[in-house]
């Protein structure tokens, strides 16, 4: 059941059960070693808990990873910032290969230190 606020757009529910999903493949493989690009590896189970936290298991194990959902976030921020960065760079050097003059992009903030910024690249 969804809820509408008074601008006509849907308010989230609270979550009071858990909510799994399985993926359609991972590169998580039987012995749990990563798989190549061509091969398929076994689905993973993505579990939303009320408590929130968001739970992963290779689907046929035992092995759960939790991690809360707002350490996901920001593990999702830092993750785009890289993203967005990876791109500029990608274009600057494009521009400087045909000649045209442009700035630098500067390196993004790392505003974690170096040690977790270079965990998550």
């Amino acid at each position: 059941m969804h809820l509408r606020s008074k601008y006509g757009q849907f308010m989230p529910t609270i979550l009071k059960s858990k909510l799994s999903r399985e993926t359609r493949y991972s590169r998580a493989s039987k012995n749990g070693r990563l798989c190549d690009k061509f091969e398929q590896g076994r689905p993973i189970i993505v579990e939303l808990n009320p408590d929130e936290t968001l739970s992963f298991r290779v689907k046929g194990t035992k092995t759960r990873f939790s991690m809360h959902i707002t350490s996901a976030f920001e593990l999702a921020k830092v993750n785009t910032i890289i993203q967005r960065h990876n791109k500029k760079m990608e274009n600057y050097k494009t521009d400087k290969k045909l000649g045209l003059k442009r700035k630098k992009p500067k390196p993004p903030h790392i505003f974690y230190g170096k040690s977790f910024f270079t965990v998550l690249k």
